[in-house]
């Protein structure tokens, strides 16, 4: 941990070759985003598991971090921040009560759906511990109410069943604050738009669409 009051903070980004033809160019995208608030960003294509789907590589990803920094924070390869948004210590400084800053998905009607694709790991004892459970837990893997939303099913388990006191230790951002899908979005965010913009749901095709016109821009 730092000891400044500026905390040191890491991106992180998981994905394989499949998907490069879009993730390498969100990539691009948020280097240019932590470049401009001193963050570092790390990507990696190493599998960690022999026996899950590439979404799960995120959780030992940000183990093998986390003890560097003050906070990582998990980005999906089919996202890119805003360029010309405000650093993300923005967020932390208002949570910075709480281990994990969670994001709302789409329709969150309750702090409980939680979309994984974006989300804020503050490093501190209870954030590894929460986090090894999450990874290596395989009676919780098995119990993923949800497994076609692989660790993100598991995430919402936790917290429904409040496992480790992760409500207490964490809060939901709602929708539209850390991330959004869909570009006619913007107008109905009032004061500000989200972070990121996050291709969930998209065509491998119109992922690749949106980051390469989003890039050409800047």
């Amino acid at each position: 941990m730092t000891t400044s009051n500026i905390p040191k903070i890491c991106i992180l980004m998981w994905y394989n070759d499949p998907i490069r033809n879009y993730a390498d160019i969100n990539y691009a995208i948020n280097k240019i985003y932590c470049d401009k608030y001193g963050y570092d960003i790390i990507r990696s294509h190493e599998k960690m598991y022999k026996d899950r789907h590439a979404a799960w590589e995120r959780v030992p990803l940000i183990l093998k971090h986390i003890e560097q920094y003050d906070y990582v924070i998990w980005i999906d390869a089919d996202a890119h921040f805003y360029v010309d948004s405000p650093g993300i210590t923005n967020i932390i400084e208002k949570y910075s009560t709480h281990n994990f800053i969670f994001s709302g998905d789409l329709n969150n009607k309750t702090s409980g759906e939680i979309n994984t694709g974006v989300f804020i790991v503050k490093n501190n004892p209870a954030s590894i511990v929460f986090l090894n459970e999450l990874a290596y837990n395989n009676d919780l893997h098995k119990k993923n109410p949800f497994p076609k939303w692989w660790d993100q099913g598991v995430v919402r388990y936790m917290y429904t069943n409040n496992i480790l006191d992760i409500r207490q230790n964490s809060v939901t951002v709602p929708y539209g604050i850390l991330q959004h899908f869909y570009e006619h979005e913007l107008s109905k965010f009032e004061l500000e738009k989200p972070f990121i913009h996050h291709s969930a749901g998209m065509k491998s095709s119109d992922r690749f669409k949106s980051s390469k016109k989003y890039y050409t821009r800047l």
